[in-house]
């Protein structure tokens, strides 16, 4: 990335600088999103948009660190967000990692319902408001950002052990992140591995339990922060289930069908009117393909065997 870049001149940002301030009473942070880097003689960002800071940093960053109780975040190193209290910051770091979510799911016959759950998801927490401060990391702030490592490995195993006894609800391959410190939830999310001045390498919010329901499995469990947000990180029920009720509600009506001949394929099919009106271009269009794929072959079969034919 360069280290300075330019608004294009055909930007509506850059003829009228005025849009770019935030518009309303409470003046929401926001950042300036862009799809391309055009480079010329200069850098330009083209096709720049207004999207909120928040919603946007815990989304779409590579790496998201947190004190011990998540009332301090960093995003990729350099971004620094702070929350006046816990429980909003836990409550970021819930969101983002609900709608961060993905895998690769077996059954393709969920996958609508499984984008229009995310969607949802995504627009409800973009509408979200939560007081924070936004700022950026100072040199000084970067040279002793994380805790790091214990000094011996033979500490950190014994740390890890004293730890898993807490609650049976950890699991076994739930490691401390080797270079910052911390525990490593996701590939992006490190919890606790900030250095806020504290000497002590166990807080005491690791061993502080609380009754928790998860919102995705409906299960209600007696969990540390942390076991909660590996709990989260593994929970996948929710969006199955959903998927699986949304199929269910979209199941077709058997009095609703109509027996339907079509004339293009020739085959007498049980569907609904929309059904119908649905099938009748897509069968022709299936037809048209063919009948382009047949005549491609046949010019090709007669190219063979005229190898000496001229192009005009």
């Amino acid at each position: 990335m360069k280290s300075f870049a330019l608004l294009h001149p055909t930007s509506i940002f850059s003829t009228s600088p005025e849009y770019l301030h935030p518009e309303g009473t409470d003046k929401c942070k926001e950042l300036l999103a862009y799809v391309d880097l055009l480079e010329t003689n200069k850098p330009y960002l083209v096709n720049a948009v207004r999207v909120p800071a928040l919603q946007t940093i815990s989304l779409f960053s590579q790496s998201l660190d947190t004190n011990n109780d998540c009332t301090r975040l960093i995003a990729d190193s350099w971004l620094e967000l702070k929350f006046p209290s816990a429980e909003v910051g836990e409550r970021v770091v819930e969101r983002s990692k609900e709608d961060r979510f993905h895998d690769d799911f077996d059954d393709t016959s969920k996958t609508a319902a499984l984008e229009t759950l995310l969607a949802s998801k995504l627009a409800e927490f973009l509408d979200s408001s939560f007081p924070y401060k936004l700022g950026q990391l100072s040199a000084a702030g970067k040279e002793h950002l994380y805790k790091g490592p214990p000094p011996d490995n033979q500490e950190a195993e014994a740390v890890s052990k004293e730890e898993s006894k807490e609650s049976d609800t950890v699991k076994p391959d739930m490691k401390r992140h080797p270079l910052k410190g911390g525990w490593a939830i996701t590939d992006y999310l490190t919890y606790d591995c900030l250095d806020d001045g504290t000497s002590s390498t166990l807080s005491s919010s690791d061993h502080i339990s609380r009754v928790w329901s998860c919102p995705q499995c409906e299960q209600r469990l007696a969990v540390t922060l942390v076991e909660q947000l590996q709990h989260q990180a593994t929970c996948k029920k929710d969006m199955e289930q959903v998927a699986e009720q949304d199929l269910a509600a979209k199941s077709v009506d058997p009095t609703h069908l109509k027996s339907y001949h079509c004339p293009v394929c020739e085959q007498t099919l049980q569907l609904t009117p929309i059904d119908i009106l649905k099938h009748k271009p897509r069968c022709c269009l299936q037809k048209l393909k063919s009948a382009i794929w047949m005549s491609t072959k046949m010019v090709s079969l007669f190219d063979l065997k005229c190898p000496k034919r001229i192009y005009l």
